[in-house]
């Protein structure tokens, strides 16, 4: 039976990843992305695996270009959406108005764009579905070298957990991501070190078989997720001076 997944952020990083593991025969590939060299680059690796691949130069962020995405393939059924698309602080300054709302604009209301007509269309086919959030272990604690990141990941945790309980009665189960660190562009560009910091082509296997034995959470790795939940249990004082003595982003 063909399965029909959308990808965001496919054109680099995770979202790439996801893709050429999922891609093989009997899979039809939406893939989402703003660069269209890369997102091409993409699409040519899924289609040597055997799979049906449309590109969509999108920018998540954009409403009005994600309901035209809808539009035209109102008709099919979608089985699986990952929405893997986001960006960092890119910003010198401690944290930039711009930059942090257009942060939000594609961590957040992005996903929501991309997910919610993705779930109102597998509701219409009364056939379930998988919905795959990544968010990211930097959102269970307040890092002070990018707050705007670590609460836009905070605020896709507790969307999903909203949407998995209001959800399940449709058989659209949802999968929570918190992964560490990843290499990616995104984390080229920091300085200090990243423990336990694994490929992206490792996370997205993780990824890949946690959300196909229908895990709310898929966490790892285990051990700094960990950490960082006994660091949270400490009193307030205590955190804030540990957390004001971690290295700063880049």
């Amino acid at each position: 039976m063909t399965k029909t997944i959308i990808i965001t952020g496919a054109s680099s990083g995770l979202g790439k990843a996801l893709a050429s593991n999922l891609a093989g025969h009997n899979v039809v590939l939406h893939l989402i992305g703003r660069n269209f060299k890369r997102l091409m680059e993409t699409v040519a690796i899924c289609q040597n695996k055997g799979a049906t691949v449309f590109a969509h130069l999108i920018d998540v962020s954009s409403l009005e270009e994600v309901t035209k995405f809808y539009d035209k393939i109102r008709s099919k059924k979608i089985d699986m959406v990952f929405a893997a698309a986001a960006v960092s602080m890119e910003s010198d300054n401690f944290e930039d108005a711009r930059a942090v709302k257009e942060l939000f604009d594609i961590n957040v209301i992005g996903v929501s764009n991309i997910v919610l007509p993705a779930v109102q269309m597998m509701k219409e086919n009364k056939r379930g579905g998988k919905i795959v959030i990544i968010g990211s272990i930097a959102g269970e604690i307040a890092f002070p070298s990018s707050p705007s990141y670590v609460a836009s990941k905070a605020a896709l945790k507790l969307f999903a957990h909203g949407l998995s309980v209001n959800l399940k009665q449709h058989k659209i189960l949802v999968s929570m991501v918190l992964p560490g660190y990843i290499k990616t562009a995104m984390t080229q560009s920091n300085k200090h070190y990243m423990p336990m910091i694994i490929s992206a082509n490792e996370a997205a296997k993780i990824i890949i078989k946690g959300a196909l034995q229908n895990k709310p959470m898929i966490i790892f790795p285990k051990t700094l997720y960990y950490c960082v939940q006994i660091l949270k249990l400490l009193p307030r004082f205590m955190l804030d001076w540990i957390l004001h003595k971690l290295p700063k982003k880049g």
